[in-house]
């Protein structure tokens, strides 16, 4: 073996570039890629709604309180509106608290005609009665005296007949149920008048040969003949 390498044949020129490392040109404005772990993107912050918190308020009040959910509605619809965001929560409220408003309304409506009826339907009974008393009173007088009592003031005449002070008796017709009206129409009939508050009409009740409904003064005395017959 030759220990000097200078006596080896000469290579080929193609071999020669086949044993060398190929070099890459490098283009100094392109960074090569870093080795350290690229972090991860942080989530796009969530634009604020102003309005959301007074527009739960304005839904939970719409069921428990309307007027306040309304207020409150109202109150987180301009807030969203001021800073561009969805108004849907407000417009809930509004939408909800107007129906149970009106719901609210008619109910309360509806106990004030209820109620207002009763009291009327009171006041009638209590007239009723009030009349009936008159009724029984002066048929306890004809009986006593043979006709029915001419005035008001007759009614004194006797402790059976005397009226409770209490009463207004009157002589004219009512117009409110405040008072009854008596009227002797004959020795043989009277009529008892009082004001029904729920129907807001007038009732009369006859005694003896008096009409309903008519004024009695237009009747005539009954005689002994029409009696008889």
């Amino acid at each position: 073996m030759d220990p000097y390498p200078d006596n080896q044949p000469e290579q080929p020129p193609h071999q020669q570039q086949s044993n060398q490392s190929p070099t890459v040109a490098t283009d100094p404005s392109v960074q090569a890629p870093s080795s350290q772990p690229i972090p991860p993107a942080r989530p796009q912050e969530i634009a604020q709604n102003p309005g959301q918190t007074f527009g739960i308020l304005g839904i939970v009040f719409s069921f428990l309180f309307a007027p306040i959910g309304f207020v409150f509605s109202i109150v987180s619809t301009i807030q969203s509106s001021k800073a561009s965001a969805p108004k849907t929560l407000g417009i809930i409220g509004i939408i909800l608290s107007t129906l149970f408003m009106i719901i609210l309304l008619g109910v309360l409506v509806l106990l004030g005609i209820a109620y207002r009826f009763y009291l009327h339907r009171e006041q009638t009974s209590f007239n009723q009665t009030a009349a009936k008393t008159v009724q029984r009173k002066a048929e306890t007088y004809r009986t006593l005296f043979d006709s029915y009592p001419a005035t008001i003031n007759d009614f004194a005449r006797d402790d059976a007949t005397r009226l409770n002070p209490d009463m207004i008796i009157t002589d004219t017709n009512p117009t409110d149920d405040s008072s009854v009206k008596y009227q002797q129409c004959s020795p043989d009939g009277a009529q008892v008048t009082y004001y029904d508050s729920a129907e807001r009409s007038l009732v009369v009740v006859p005694l003896g040969i008096a009409p309903s409904g008519t004024d009695c003064k237009e009747i005539p005395t009954a005689t002994t003949t029409d009696l008889l017959q």
